[in-house]
């Protein structure tokens, strides 16, 4: 029950989140599913990257527990990469959200964020070039700050 109420509360803040995202920083979401923790990533011009890993429950006999807050410095190089590509992906609410079958226990919906605007899922196929990119960056991304 309380893996459950974990989730529910963490899709709630997914969705507060993507509704209220910071202007001038790149924020990728991954909601996370039953069998995998989702994350919470924001990117500053600078390089000063900032997450959150959510877990998918509580550790066991801890329900005080919160996540702590991860730093990392990402190269300027990679940074003006990613800002420069998705300011060439805007505006991102002019692709279609498409939807896609998932697993109920390992699906999960990745979004980029930036500039009040929000992508479409990137996990589901997707058939733009601009947006593929963008989405190959932000697995780069995830891979050098060893999340999941």
């Amino acid at each position: 029950m309380s893996q459950y109420l974990v989730l529910s509360s963490f899709i709630a803040f997914v969705l507060i989140s993507i509704i209220y995202c910071d202007t001038n920083v790149i924020r990728v979401v991954n909601s996370g599913s039953t069998n995998k923790a989702g994350f919470d990533i924001k990117i500053k011009r600078d390089g000063i990257t900032k997450w959150i890993v959510y877990p998918r429950s509580r550790p066991f006999g801890n329900n005080n527990y919160q996540p702590t807050e991860k730093g990392f410095k990402l190269s300027q190089e990679f940074t003006n990469t990613l800002f420069n590509q998705i300011e060439l992906t805007m505006p991102l609410n002019q692709y279609l959200d498409t939807h896609c079958i998932k697993s109920a226990s390992f699906g999960s919906t990745l979004r980029v964020s930036y500039n009040d605007q929000t992508s479409p899922d990137l996990t589901c196929p997707i058939d733009n070039e601009k947006l593929a990119t963008l989405y190959t960056l932000v697995g780069d991304l995830i891979k050098k700050l060893y999340i999941n």
